[in-house]
């Protein structure tokens, strides 16, 4: 194999989507438990997140989210600090973790607090520190 399919391989076991998650779905299929595990790239997290608040509990009675301070870390303020809907997070985001970063996104973006009261969990697992 070539260091390409390789790579191609990874990804492909890596991105196995077993949840659709679909905001406007009126019936989504319940879920014991989402992780998420943070990066850069909002839009899984956004849709996630959007699926969550119109859905709450229907949805996951549990969320982990996942992600310490590492060697991408840098990667995550930068794209908060350039998004327009998240940058005036930016100066509260600087030196959290990656899991803390996205609560406090889920939090002030996604109404956090009226998803927990609806009976999700949200843990926090933020020491990691590699991908």
């Amino acid at each position: 194999m070539t260091l390409a399919e390789d790579v191609n391989t990874i990804s492909t076991f890596l991105s196995h989507d077993q949840t659709q998650l679909d905001p406007a779905s009126s019936t989504p299929q319940h879920h014991d438990c989402i992780v998420l595990c943070v990066s850069a790239i909002f839009h899984c997290a956004e849709t996630f997140f959007s699926t969550l608040q119109k859905h709450g509990s229907a949805l996951t009675s549990t969320v982990v989210l996942c992600g310490g301070i590492g060697h991408s870390t840098p990667h995550l303020y930068t794209a908060v600090a350039r998004n327009a809907r998240y940058a005036d997070l930016s100066e509260q985001i600087n030196g959290l973790p990656e899991a803390q970063v996205m609560e406090k996104i889920f939090d002030h973006r996604f109404d956090g607090s009226r998803v927990r009261e609806s009976g999700v969990r949200v843990l926090i697992e933020d020491q990691s520190t590699n991908c």
